[in-house]
């Protein structure tokens, strides 16, 4: 079952690419885009005030990445400036869907990511607590 999520709204994040996420040639490489829209994520779950850190430390569950993908669509190098904008694009009872689109300052599109978080809790999937599923699917504030 899938439940309503107002409107997504679009959370955007600013990076910078980093030496750890490029390659020899100081250009990312096939990781690079769901590490800086994982960075965004954990910074919209803060935005939403349930800090992964928090969410972790509480060990009601655990929000294990169960799939991911990226597409480039243009080469980042190390240094550039990297918008990300982040949408909670689907809610079931026990998962999330988290799609990003990565680009530069000037607007060019450099990425795309999607990655499916399930809820979990003594090794099998759960329902989302109330609390953390309202948090994230109340307009932001």
């Amino acid at each position: 079952m899938i439940l309503p999520v107002a409107a997504p709204a679009t959370f955007v994040h600013h990076s910078r690419l980093r030496m750890g996420s490029t390659d020899a040639a100081g250009i990312w490489y096939f990781t690079s885009a769901l590490e800086v829209a994982h960075e965004a994520w954990e910074a919209w779950l803060e935005s939403r005030g349930v800090p992964l850190q928090q969410v972790i430390a509480a060990g009601a569950f655990i929000m294990p990445i169960v799939h991911a993908e990226a597409d480039y669509q243009s080469p980042a190098r190390l240094g550039d400036e990297l918008r990300v904008s982040l949408q909670l694009a689907e809610l079931t009872e026990r998962s999330m869907v988290i799609s990003s689109q990565i680009s530069s300052p000037t607007g060019i599109q450099l990425a795309s990511t999607r990655v499916v978080h399930a809820c979990v809790r003594g090794g099998a999937a759960v329902p989302w607590p109330a609390a953390f599923r309202a948090a994230l699917t109340s307009p932001a504030g």
